[in-house]
């Protein structure tokens, strides 16, 4: 129990430092493609195919409370329309308090929510999906695999579950491994999923639930997002540093010549990287190429 509430403190902490409204720092490579200000608390990202445009979480409070003044902000693909408040408690009939990670299946948006997982019709606009998961405290991300399963990983209980829209439950994954409070999740493909683990480690959980250690090393301790660049590589951003950080696939570690103020859940998608700053309330877009060293982005 002591090490759970440590955990908590520390989730809290990083969230509540992000959340202060400081400024962001230079950009020190690449120019914006896009760039989306006066948000509150921005901290996941996804793309909806359907209608062309990035949804972003926005939490609108403090991390940990249910204050129902959670929304999501629609942002055309360009970055030249914004919807602010595209999705709302009130809007969609169900509360949103501390959304964060997203993905989409179907016509269908899932979103992390405290103890919670939200599904929003996106033609309807309504919530079709409002479940509570009993055991859960710290719901962060949501992963829909190319085989449709869906997952949400909670960082403060160290549990990924699988949910079940149809039947309106979730199960939590027998994993064999510690999964070291996860955060980000991204398939990887043959049932197998990546985690960015914020106590500083890259996991990878097999179809058998055997958790790996791809990578572990301090420079990891806050990593939240985690994506896959072009060459194969990993892309985690650092919550707590505001590192990006690459990971090759012999696990080397390099840091990238950008720093963001508190990046959160983020996505690549269209040779962009479209990044959440929870401590400046903006949304930044930068061509992937720019971020690769020289002579890796021939």
């Amino acid at each position: 129990m002591r090490e759970l509430l440590a955990g908590s403190l520390v989730v809290f902490a990083l969230l509540a430092g992000a959340c202060r409204g400081e400024r962001a720092g230079p950009l020190s490579h690449g120019d914006l493609v896009f760039e989306v200000n006066r948000l509150d608390r921005p901290a996941g990202v996804t793309f909806d195919a359907r209608r062309n445009r990035f949804l972003v979480s926005n939490i609108g409070g403090r991390a940990p409370d249910e204050d129902r003044n959670g929304f999501i902000t629609a942002i055309s693909a360009d970055g030249q329309e914004v919807d602010p408040r595209a999705y709302t408690t009130a809007s969609i009939g169900a509360e949103l308090n501390s959304p964060k990670g997203m993905d989409i299946a179907g016509d269908v948006l899932y979103v992390a929510d405290l103890d919670r997982v939200i599904g929003i019709d996106l033609e309807t606009g309504r919530a079709v999906l409002d479940l509570k998961i009993p055991d859960a405290r710290f719901l962060y991300d949501v992963e829909v695999t190319e085989g449709g399963a869906i997952y949400v990983s909670d960082t403060e209980t160290q549990a990924i579950y699988r949910v079940h829209p149809g039947h309106g439950l979730a199960t939590r994954l027998a994993t064999e491994g510690e999964l070291h409070a996860p955060a980000g999740l991204l398939d990887a493909g043959s049932h197998r999923l990546w985690v960015a683990a914020s106590d500083g480690a890259v996991l990878m959980i097999g179809p058998d639930g055997t958790v790996e250690t791809f990578v572990q090393d301090r420079r990891l301790v806050g990593i939240h997002g985690i994506q896959q660049l072009p060459d194969g590589s990993l892309l985690v951003a650092n919550n707590r540093t505001g590192q990006l950080l690459r990971i090759d696939p012999q696990r080397e570690i390099q840091k990238l010549p950008i720093h963001s103020r508190s990046p959160g859940d983020f996505v690549i998608r269209d040779g962009l990287l479209v990044l959440p700053e929870l401590g400046s309330d903006r949304v930044i877009a930068l061509r992937v190429d720019q971020l690769m060293p020289p002579e890796e982005s021939r």
